[in-house]
């Protein structure tokens, strides 16, 4: 069986590295900035989790991040996709 928080921990670099591997590439001022909030809010929840700073993984919790991008204009459905991946898994464990 997989560790939850292990497995947490994997999903949310996974969104992480998707949103930096967008951000390096995107020239449309806009999307980048997007990009940028995103990015920096993953990874501060990153740190958080890491720390213990946070309720831990599947008590029903999420961290409002897919709730972030769906307020937005934003169409990059594999970066919303593997956000609330990661939220989901936090959330439900």
């Amino acid at each position: 069986m997989t560790n939850p928080t292990a497995e947490f921990g994997r999903r949310l670099q996974s969104a992480i590295d998707l949103v930096e591997r967008r951000l390096a590439t995107e020239t449309n001022p806009a999307r980048r900035s997007r990009y940028e909030v995103i990015a920096k809010n993953l990874t501060g929840f990153q740190l958080s989790f890491r720390s213990g700073g946070t309720p831990p993984v599947g008590g029903g919790l999420g961290f409002g991040a897919s709730r972030a991008l769906s307020e937005w204009d934003f169409d990059d459905l594999e970066v919303a996709q593997a956000v609330n991946d990661a939220e989901s898994f936090y959330r439900h464990g």
